[in-house]
């Protein structure tokens, strides 16, 4: 799909080529339709996955995360169901080896700081590089078997953080998944990154008025 962009300001209008456009109207119910399955399904079959939701301030891409109807809790949720359907199968067919553990990292980055939101008390984190990537560590973690469990993290998460952040911050939802059968002798391991995180609007937003207006700091974050 080539999306048309034209900017009163500018001469030419900028076109943009995507694999998909969503309308105005679209809600948090339709991109977890189209979106989660496959993504859903890397993590359930031991692979990395990521959905990155990013903005422009004002653009709501917040609202399409969070609350009990948003992304995040519809992602957690839909892997708890499907861990236990598992659990449950591996069970009825008399294999009693199948465990799985879902745990879950929450975490705000603003600027160049980071912060914990699944503890009213954080303690100091830090960027670590490791042959697999970068790692935040320091943070806190909880487990998670059912869907409402998640719901009820990711709520407590979102009132912890500063209003003031919103929309200007990003946000990640970290949820690692390991299952095993012990009987069978396999295990795997999965995760899933929802990030919700600020840009620059390509149209209206140079880097060097965002570096002098906000800070350097707020630019590479």
């Amino acid at each position: 799909t080539l999306v048309e962009v034209a900017d009163p300001r500018s001469l030419r209008p900028r076109d943009f080529r995507t694999n998909f456009v969503y309308r105005p109207t679209s809600t948090a119910e339709d991109l977890a339709l189209c979106e989660l399955p496959p993504l859903l399904e890397s993590v359930l079959s031991g692979t990395d996955a990521l959905l990155l939701v990013s903005g422009p301030a004002g653009a709501e891409q917040a609202e399409l995360l969070d609350g009990p109807s948003g992304i995040s809790a519809r992602a957690v949720g839909q892997l708890a169901v499907e861990l236990q359907a598992r659990q449950a199968r591996h069970r009825s067919g008399g294999s009693g080896g199948y465990s799985f553990f879902m745990k879950l990292h929450v975490f705000e980055v603003f600027g160049d700081r980071i912060e914990d939101l699944l503890t009213d008390q954080p303690e100091a984190t830090r960027l670590t590089d490791t042959p697999l990537g970068v790692v935040v560590e320091g943070l806190r973690s909880t487990s998670v078997a059912v869907p409402e469990e998640a719901v009820k993290v990711l709520e407590q998460a979102r009132r912890r953080q500063d209003p003031s952040h919103r929309g200007k911050a990003g946000t990640v939802v970290e949820v690692q998944v390991t299952q095993a059968d012990y009987f069978a002798g396999w295990g795997l391991f999965g995760r899933l990154l929802l990030v919700e995180a600020p840009a620059m609007d390509c149209l209206a937003e140079d880097r060097g008025l965002v570096q002098l207006r906000d800070g350097f700091d707020t630019f590479r974050g």
